[in-house]
């Protein structure tokens, strides 16, 4: 029986000492440094360019949803409320089907086929990265305030400074003044910012151009729909929180400020790219 309590009192204290990172920039600089470690480890491969640099491209998306998963258990392991747990979870589930939305919807506009644009694939890990980074750091944020209130400031500031994308008409600090409706308003006129710039597109003949548009029109409705989901299971956890109002509407700024910077890339990138 002792040995039982034992053992028992060793998992309790092994869990109580997990190390997590308590801001948005140190779980960043814990993820880049795992990122150049792998650049490190392709550096030293030599033989077909295309193979490298696609198992490098997919070796570093896998190594940054592993990293999300893994700091999500942190955060939930060191969570006692057995509801706000279960909402979490939801958020986070839903979490992972915009990530993959947003990847298939970036794979819609910049197919192999469109010349010009055979860079913006290239660069898919990236995006991907900074997807998943940004949902973790919302959910850090919400996290660390209910430990620390002052931790509260500089991870937001963080999050406007790591996502924000040059190619924007607001300035950052013009965009962090904004209030959850305002912030909807501004993500509403990106998306059919980006409708524009798709439709404006120039193809050799119209039937390419109709399965272009085709197929960016299923990504995109399937991107708003699973941002929906989020969106409601990410605003339950937050509205049901004992946080201040004030904290509250900028926890749920978040998510929509991320998207208005996804989608102002995807914008300049059309623009831009041939």
């Amino acid at each position: 029986m002792l040995k039982k309590l034992t053992t028992k009192m060793l998992f309790l204290l092994i869990i109580a000492n997990i190390s997590i990172a308590t801001t948005n920039r140190e779980l960043y600089n814990l993820n880049n440094k795992n990122e150049k470690n792998i650049y490190r480890k392709y550096d030293a491969i030599s033989g077909n360019t295309e193979i490298i640099s696609n198992n490098l491209t997919n070796d570093l998306i896998v190594s940054s949803s592993l990293f999300y998963e893994n700091e999500m258990d942190k955060i939930l392991n060191l969570m006692d409320d057995k509801k706000e747990i279960k909402k979490i979870k939801k958020a986070y589930g839903n979490s992972q089907n915009v990530i993959i939305s947003i990847m298939n919807l970036n794979r819609s506009l910049f197919p192999k086929k469109l010349l010009g644009y055979e860079y913006v694939n290239q660069n898919k890990s990236t995006l991907a990265t900074v997807v998943m980074e940004a949902h973790l750091f919302s959910f850090n944020t919400y996290f660390e305030y209910s430990n620390n209130k002052e931790s509260f400031i500089d991870n937001s500031d963080f999050i406007y400074e790591y996502l924000y994308f040059k190619g924007t008409s607001m300035t950052e600090e013009e965009l962090k003044k904004l209030n959850s409706q305002e912030i909807e308003k501004e993500l509403a006129k990106k998306y059919t910012e980006l409708d524009k710039q798709v439709e404006s597109l120039e193809f050799k003949n119209e039937k390419d151009k109709k399965e272009y548009i085709k197929n960016y029109r299923k990504s995109i409705d399937d991107l708003k729909s699973d941002m929906k989901n989020f969106n409601n299971s990410y605003s339950e956890l937050i509205e049901e929180s004992t946080y201040e109002n004030d904290i509250k509407d900028k926890l749920l700024i978040f998510p929509k400020y991320q998207m208005i910077m996804n989608l102002t890339f995807f914008i300049t990138e059309l623009k831009e790219g041939l």
